[in-house]
């Protein structure tokens, strides 16, 4: 009789291993949850500090004459990251968090206070730097009309500050998406809740709940006190003064995406690293040059002010 010859079993597949390194469980009594940062996406916001720092820090000694020991990357004070775990407990900065990850782990530069025109370092004190933030004393989570809550509220983050006598800027009606996280569903803010109508301008993290689609805390939002007719979005339309925090922005998307998704930091960064450069921004003493105001020359020279697409 002749043997019959045994089917051969395929090979099991292999582990399917995310095409992303965004997603990241987490749990928190046995409920699983989606972290919507990366560890990767903190390490390269981080190098692009790095390097606006090291850009600055070298027009810098060109521009004083200082030699390369007076270098922030040779002294010990390159550990002292921007804000210590107590600066950001005391303004309430949520752990775990996009925002908190990069001020935890980017240095603080010794001899750098404006990292771009107008725009100096969050304070390293607690209480100054917590008595700044406009929202992360707001409630995370909010009553709906339909008797639901919206939990989960990630606040906005100040992070790179401007000038104290500079104009606030109004973020009442729809000037700023930020208000939208707030209301309770109709559009209208709960009683009980003081939400600002104006906050400093600046750089503040994206805000957004967790449990929504698309939910990206490595993005950013750079709020300005004056309108900005004439530059443009990195798909190349003009901006038409929508809303408070338009520059740096994609724009229109074409291979789909939320329209509001923001750009990432990192590419903020980027960016204004390589404009320190070119030479476009000057640097002096205490780092790059000028008022907030210098942010208007996006109305003329509209690309140096327009973060290129990545797609």
């Amino acid at each position: 009789m002749v043997g019959l010859t045994p089917l051969l079993r395929p090979p099991a597949p292999p582990a399917l291993t995310s095409l992303t390194t965004r997603p990241r469980p987490s749990t928190k009594g046995c409920i699983p949850r989606w972290r919507p940062y990366s560890d990767g996406q903190v390490a390269g916001c981080v190098a692009a500090w790095d390097r606006l720092c090291n850009s600055i820090e070298m027009r810098r000694r060109q521009s004083i004459g200082a030699t390369v020991d007076d270098a922030d990357d040779n002294t010990s004070y390159a550990s002292q990251p921007l804000l210590t775990p107590a600066v950001m407990d005391a303004a309430r900065i949520p752990e775990p968090s996009f925002a908190r990850a990069f001020l935890g782990l980017a240095r603080r530069p010794r001899h750098i206070r404006q990292i771009a025109p107008g725009l100096s370092l969050p304070p390293a004190q607690g209480a100054d730097f917590a008595a700044a933030q406009p929202f992360t004393n707001l409630p995370r989570s909010i009553p709906q009309w339909d008797g639901t809550v919206k939990e989960g509220i990630i606040p906005p983050v100040y992070i790179f500050f401007c000038e104290t006598d500079a104009t606030q800027v109004n973020i009442s009606g729809w000037r700023c998406n930020f208000r939208g996280y707030w209301d309770n569903g109709k559009g209208r803010v709960p009683d009980g809740i003081t939400f600002p109508s104006f906050v400093p301008p600046g750089v503040y993290t994206e805000c957004l709940v967790r449990s929504e689609p698309e939910a990206t805390e490595e993005g950013f939002r750079m709020l300005l006190p004056f309108n900005l007719y004439g530059a443009r979005f990195s798909d190349g339309h003009e901006m038409k003064n929508h809303s408070a925090d338009e520059l740096f922005q994609h724009g229109f998307k074409p291979f789909g995406g939320h329209p509001r998704r923001p750009q990432r930091l990192e590419r903020l960064l980027d960016h204004w690293a390589s404009l320190v450069e070119r030479g476009v921004w000057s640097v002096g003493p205490h780092g790059v040059q000028g008022s907030i105001e210098v942010f208007k020359d996006a109305k003329v020279n509209w690309a140096d002010y327009t973060i290129p697409s990545s797609w």
